[in-house]
């Protein structure tokens, strides 16, 4: 009987040897697909590691090249505007110059006339207008005016 059983139990343990080689032989490519599968996750996350500096560098790059595109932009319009300012000062003061020919051309025919004797009647439209960047020459005529009237 002993030996009855102890064959019965080493049967046994065949059998449960048997299924558990059966079982890991079926686990067998469910195990090997996912060590392929983790050795894929490895192989993608040390490609995004590496192309991570890359991307970071290009990133950097283009933020550099619109900052200084942007710098650019600025300075020239900052030139734009100085040179427009600068013509528009150069036009006042081209149309200063022209005024200022103009009134001593009238005050040097107003001489002539009032060394010659003819005295015009003043009007108040013959008075310039108050220009306080050109203050001398506007009191200069007040007063020749102010001469002939007497």
């Amino acid at each position: 009987m002993t030996l009855e059983i102890m064959k019965m139990q080493l049967e046994a343990q065949l059998k449960r040897e048997e299924r558990e080689a059966q079982l890991e032989r079926e686990r067998e490519p469910q195990l090997k697909r996912e060590a392929r599968e983790r050795e894929a996750q490895l192989k993608r996350e040390e490609r995004e590691r590496e192309a991570q500096p890359k991307r970071e560098e290009r990133e950097a790059q283009l933020k550099q090249e619109e900052r200084e595109a942007q710098l650019k932009r600025e300075e020239r319009e900052a030139q734009l505007k100085r040179e427009e300012r600068e013509a528009q000062l150069q036009r006042e003061e081209g149309g200063r110059q022209l005024r200022r020919e103009e009134i001593k051309a009238k005050k040097e025919v107003e001489m002539r006339r009032a060394e010659c004797g003819m005295t015009p009647k003043v009007r108040e439209r013959d008075l310039p207008t108050f220009d306080p960047l050109e203050a001398k020459d506007f009191f200069d005529h007040f007063k020749r005016i102010a001469t002939l009237k007497e």
